[in-house]
């Protein structure tokens, strides 16, 4: 025997929503619908051999790319993003970057540190065509999925070049981005 259950919302005892259907079928989970974006908006200068954290993040809005955050949403401050809704996130960076000199490769670290524990995430180099006096334009992509435990964890943005080059960004540009994106509770 089958049955049709019609509802508009679903939520626990204590009154919190956990779904909402519309007119249209559309199916809404506030509590898991979570991504949040930001852009890169300045130039960010790598140096030869020295290794630096990317600290010129700005969060995403609808004004300028069309993207509204959704759901409890990440922060940044002096190049740490950090959250205050627990879980697994997919991590997804991408770098535009140019360099006028024989750079060769970039070391483009997406490091995440647990409670104030070290930093995990290791080497990973890009090679960048060498053409001599001409610019050359690299576009590099990080996707890691990170487990957040604790208040306290946060990830990081590091690089380092053989060569001085520019991560391209700026206050109107959607050259360099990252997004978070909550996919499941924590994992303890």
């Amino acid at each position: 025997m089958s049955s049709i259950l019609k509802v508009d919302e679903i939520q626990n005892t204590g009154g919190t929503t956990g779904l909402t259907i519309d007119n249209g079928g559309h199916v809404n989970l506030p509590s898991s619908n979570h991504i949040t974006g930001f852009y890169n908006n300045a130039t960010f200068a790598v140096s030869t051999g020295s290794f630096t954290y990317m600290n010129n993040w700005t969060k995403m809005n609808s004004t300028y790319f069309g993207f509204p955050n959704v759901g409890t949403q990440f922060s940044h401050s002096g190049g740490n993003f950090t959250t205050t809704k627990l879980g697994v996130y997919k991590v997804t960076l991408e770098l535009h970057m140019n360099s006028s000199n024989d750079a060769r490769w970039i070391d483009l670290r997406l490091l995440f540190t647990p409670n104030g524990g070290s930093a995990v995430g290791g080497d990973i180099y890009d090679h960048i065509g060498i053409v001599s006096s001409d610019t050359t334009y690299h576009t590099a992509h990080r996707i890691r999925y990170f487990n957040f435990t604790h208040a306290n964890d946060k990830i990081q943005i590091g690089t380092q070049s053989v060569a001085g080059l520019n991560i391209r960004g700026g206050s109107n540009e959607y050259d360099t981005v990252i997004y978070f994106e909550w996919v499941s509770p924590p994992v303890t």
